[in-house]
């Protein structure tokens, strides 16, 4: 059986001088054949938004059910080595209600640490995934000093 690729296939029917005329069925089965031919690495290759695709349908079918039982967006991320972000992306394209997820009291705890080590809010909310907002909330209701805003100020 003749092969052809993909550049030969293009050439023939884009610059048909000769005056030949190519049925449709020949085009077809030249496709095909064409594809069957080509590296398998070319179609594995996963589009950057596709997180269902990446994960395949046994993996999205679990974290759908897993997060339905109470986990988090953010441990399933961590687990599939994707962005949390990717994680809500698909929950929501599977009509999934996302929850709001507010920081454990073990995660409040590590956020009063941090901040009383000398980080700031800021770099703890980078750090653990949480808002701003909700790092400096958690670090009120627990009662932990305040430092002054805007850090050093190089001897001013």
């Amino acid at each position: 059986m003749k092969c052809i690729n993909l550049v030969a296939l293009v050439e023939l029917f884009s610059n048909n001088s000769d005056g030949t005329r190519i049925t449709l069925n020949q085009q077809r089965s030249w496709a095909a054949e064409a594809a069957r031919s080509a590296p398998s690495t070319l179609a594995q290759v996963p589009t950057p938004h596709a997180v269902g695709r990446r994960l395949g349908p046994e993996a999205c079918a679990d974290v759908l059910r897993r997060y339905a039982a109470g986990e988090t967006a953010q441990a399933l991320a961590a687990e599939y080595g994707v962005a949390r972000n990717a994680i809500l992306n698909l929950l929501r394209a599977n009509s999934v209600v996302v929850r709001r997820q507010p920081p454990s009291d073990e995660q409040k705890l590590r956020f009063v640490d941090a901040y009383e080590s000398g980080s700031t809010i800021s770099d703890v909310a980078k750090r653990t995934g949480f808002s701003f907002g909700s790092v400096q909330k958690a670090l009120h209701a627990s009662g932990t000093p305040m430092r002054p805003r805007g850090g050093s100020r190089n001897g001013r």
